[in-house]
């Protein structure tokens, strides 16, 4: 009998496991220092940011970098002048293509 199928796993000890699954956090707390860490090493292959209370540029400067090759992106806030002035540093640095802005 083949011994993935007999339930003994030793063969196969010295793959590096995956990576720990953990909960999600709830919208309005912030994240445990071990969980961002985990984001800042594995990276991201979308971000969505909704935070009207906070600067978007800063937010964006922080983890756009943590976004894969061509990953999508959005950012949501309340008011234009926000979202206009992202785009604006985005355009200027060269860090994004084909940007929007939606009304």
């Amino acid at each position: 009998m083949d011994e993935s199928c007999n339930g003994n796993f030793d063969a196969v000890a010295d793959v590096d496991p995956s990576p720990k699954l953990c909960k999600s956090v709830k919208a309005g707390e912030r994240a445990p220092l071990e969980l961002i860490k985990a984001w800042k090493e594995n990276g991201f292959s979308s971000m969505i940011i909704a935070a009207p209370d906070l600067d978007a540029w800063s937010i964006v400067k922080e983890f756009l970098p943590l976004l894969s090759s061509s990953a999508p992106f959005v950012i949501y806030h309340q008011y234009l002048q926000p979202l206009a002035t992202c785009l604006h540093n985005l355009q200027i640095e060269k860090m994004a293509i084909n940007l929007q802005t939606i009304k």
